[in-house]
């Protein structure tokens, strides 16, 4: 199956806008925030016959939490999965050959975990290349015979230079 996507490069923002009496247009309280999650179009073609029930495996497969990487970013992934209907037409004994995949995403495409290993007490920067202010997943783990005393982590804004 070969699939070709239609990525919008920028999640909606959340519009967080208040009125004030006697003042023209509205405030804006809040510029930081999405609304929420990312649609993903992906055509597909199949490049050999699927019956119906071949299909609605895949159809499951997908329906559930799934890693969604694209060829043009592969060292990036959607977490994604299908929430719409899967509109395809059958033929009498395999399913059509293109179809469109509507996937819903979370906003932000998710880079790879990198992993830092500290080799003595001091300040380590772990370099931030994503383009927006994700969450961050820190896991801490001693790998040695020795106690670990006080650890601090410190979480700084990126810089946008």
């Amino acid at each position: 199956m070969k699939c070709i996507s239609h990525k919008t490069f920028s999640a909606p923002k959340r519009p967080r806008k208040k009125q004030i009496p006697f003042r023209d247009g509205s405030y804006n309280i809040g510029r930081r925030n999405y609304l929420g999650d990312r649609r993903l179009m992906v055509e597909c073609h199949l490049t050999e016959p699927m019956t119906e029930a071949e299909f609605r495996e895949v159809i499951y497969v997908l329906s559930k939490e799934i890693r969604l990487f694209f060829w043009d970013e592969p060292d990036k992934y959607y977490l994604a999965e299908l929430f719409e209907e899967v509109d395809v037409d059958v033929f009498p004994k395999q399913v059509r050959r293109e179809f469109t995949l509507p996937f819903l995403a979370a906003p932000f495409a998710i880079g790879e975990r990198k992993t830092v290993r500290f080799q003595r007490p001091g300040i380590v920067n772990i370099d931030y290349e994503g383009t927006a202010l994700t969450p961050t997943f820190i896991v801490l783990r001693n790998d040695t015979d020795f106690d670990v005393v006080n650890p601090t982590i410190i979480a700084t804004e990126r810089s946008t230079g």
